[in-house]
């Protein structure tokens, strides 16, 4: 199962068996998969039961991966960790807490996970409204060498939560522990950060997060600016938001349909109708096809 051809045939196998109506139960096929193997004498390799786990996800059998997959583990087989995470993943997705939690367990007993593994469990209890318990995970990681740093904006979401639901002295002292073991915040981080402070109308504190990226040297991208224009807007603070605007002009950074949306739909729910118009009208010059997003938000503002 080597060549890469014969592996995508493979793939494109298991997917049209498995999306079909009729079939055993997964242990039962994987099994006869195995069975097949012997009596035959050629080799499966990881990469064909991962293949399989995918396959059950893709035809939304999410409960029958997890079978497979716990089948796989009774039978001392391992599919890439990749392909876990896509099952822990579609679980998570689904509200299965329990169920993911589970995998969760038996992937460490195996010695199985790495980042993206708890990216997911901590995005389970970020889910669940339990940004403790994502901590907690996140330190436990930490703890048997995990590296964290692909889990690191997940994790600074967890402290932002800390800090708005509990006080601001335990997100510092959470902020610091993260610095303390390596970690630097980068633009992601930051911007995200940003985000969840506009989403509860604490621009003060998403003001100073922008500045404090200055006073570090951390880059500000589209994705930042967005964020603080669209808070600035919906405050009602044109003035600060078009000044805004101006500087990531200057900084030579791009607007893109997002920022246009944002600033166009801004405009109109405080009706400044004539300055939407010209924004429309540039984005027009600009050759940049207009979401449905700014039109219903111009025919709005006409009404208002």
């Amino acid at each position: 199962m080597g060549f890469p051809e014969t592996r995508g045939r493979a793939k494109t196998l298991l997917n049209r068996y498995v999306s079909g109506d009729s079939g055993p139960p997964p242990a039962v096929f994987l099994d006869r998969l195995l069975d097949c193997a012997k009596r035959f004498g050629f080799d499966l390799d990881s990469m064909v039961f991962s293949y399989l786990l995918n396959s059950y996800v893709r035809a939304n059998r999410i409960g029958d991966a997890v079978d497979c997959f716990n089948r796989m583990v009774e039978v001392e087989i391992y599919a890439s960790v990749e392909y876990v995470n896509i099952v822990m993943t579609a679980l998570v997705r689904r509200n299965m807490f329990e169920e993911a939690r589970e995998l969760y367990g038996t992937m460490l007993g195996r010695g199985v996970g790495d980042c993206a593994t708890l990216n997911v469990m901590m995005r389970a209890c970020l889910k669940e409204g339990k940004p403790e318990a994502a901590e907690e995970y996140f330190r436990k990681a930490r703890g048997r060498g995990i590296a964290a740093d692909a889990a690191l904006g997940l994790f600074v979401r967890v402290l932002i939560r800390v800090w708005l639901w509990r006080d601001m002295k335990s997100c510092c002292e959470l902020f610091s522990e993260l610095l303390e073991v390596g970690l630097s915040p980068n633009t992601g981080v930051y911007t995200s950060m940003i985000c969840d402070f506009r989403n509860v109308n604490n621009m003060e504190a998403a003001i100073e997060l922008h500045q404090k990226m200055i006073t570090e040297g951390i880059p500000c991208d589209v994705k930042t600016y967005i964020a603080l224009i669209n808070g600035l807007l919906r405050k009602g603070d044109l003035q600060s938001a078009s000044d805004l605007y101006s500087k990531m002009l200057s900084k030579g950074i791009t607007p893109d349909i997002n920022t246009y949306t944002v600033l166009i739909n801004g405009l109109c729910c405080k009706r400044q109708l004539e300055k939407a118009r010209k924004t429309l009208e540039y984005m027009n010059r600009r050759r940049m096809t207009a979401r449905v997003h700014i039109y219903t938000a111009l025919i709005v503002g006409h009404f208002k």
